[in-house]
């Protein structure tokens, strides 16, 4: 299927993957160490301000995450050329090797959710995402 779906973890999962990085199990230790040098206060104070960093940083991550599957672009319906006729399919269900008749609907862009090889007609796309080119291009077969 011509689809990518973005998973969206949970907050738990996210922070349980953060906790486990090399440099939150360093500071965790080195609150642990300040524990046993009597250094309380400050050992508590630093350690709930790591869990609440963290937390924070998840919670932004969860925050972009979402953001961009807000981006992704909804599935529409279009010509695809299989067992040579002309039959309605939407554009998530495109394979490799489809012919596919895009067209204007209703005088709106058609944002094309796919990637695809122009064989007639012409078009406008923005490689941006792709090759960093600022400025869309005219495409031709």
């Amino acid at each position: 299927a011509n689809e990518f779906d973005i998973p969206l973890p949970g907050l738990g999962e996210l922070f349980v993957e953060h906790a486990l990085a090399p440099f939150f199990v360093f500071q965790v230790l080195c609150v642990a160490l300040w524990c046993l040098d009597e250094y309380w206060y400050y050992s508590v104070f630093t350690l709930v301000m790591l869990v609440l960093f963290e937390l924070t940083v998840c919670k932004q991550r969860q925050f972009n995450l979402g953001a961009l599957r807000r981006m992704r672009r909804p599935a529409y319906g279009v010509l695809v050329l299989r067992g040579g006729s002309w039959r309605p399919a939407l554009t998530s269900e495109l394979v490799p090797g489809d012919v596919a008749s895009f067209s204007r609907r209703d005088g709106d862009e058609a944002l094309l959710p796919c990637d695809v090889l122009l064989l007639a007609g012409a078009c406008v796309v923005n490689e941006a995402m792709l090759t960093g080119e600022s400025v869309p291009k005219r495409k031709e077969p």
